[in-house]
């Protein structure tokens, strides 16, 4: 290479950087900032613990799912808002009742943390109903030496 290629490769890299600077940002940085995020964890009312594998819904004020998602292994979870609205979020996991918050608004960029306490509610279904015999000791016995000699033989 020579010396007068390096000074033009020198030259025309502040000009790029001029250029990159003064650009639009990409497409998810300007949704980033259409958008709010909302953090939270999903605990158990009675003991605080958290809730593996429940599910928290982001929802308009007219009742519709907007973002859906799993919570993590400690109940954390995390989600964004399409843009400008009124929302309320809903809890639920399976044997625990599910549960709506209040209905908020977020302004664009706004980071909301919250915290779902969901109560535990019983699967309702047919009892359950188990039934046995008891054998006599003495039967018990024989039945187990029996398959001993079998096992010896």
């Amino acid at each position: 290479m020579h010396y007068r290629d390096l000074l033009l490769r020198v030259a025309v890299s502040p000009v790029l950087l001029i250029l990159f600077a003064a650009a639009p940002p990409p497409a998810k940085a300007q949704q980033d900032t259409l958008t709010a995020l909302i953090q939270g964890v999903l605990l158990e009312e009675e003991s605080g613990a958290s809730l593996s594998q429940g599910v928290v819904r982001l929802m308009t004020a007219d009742g519709q799912t907007v973002s859906m998602v799993l919570c993590e292994a400690d109940g954390r979870f995390s989600l964004r808002t399409p843009g400008p609205g009124t929302y309320h979020l809903q809890g639920n996991r399976i044997g625990y009742q599910t549960k709506n918050s209040g209905e908020f608004s977020l302004p664009p960029g706004h980071i909301l943390s919250v915290e779902i306490h969901l109560s535990q509610a019983p699967i309702p279904g047919d009892s359950l109903q188990v039934m046995g015999q008891r054998r006599p000791l003495q039967a018990t016995q024989q039945l187990i030496q029996g398959r001993l000699r079998d096992l010896e033989s």
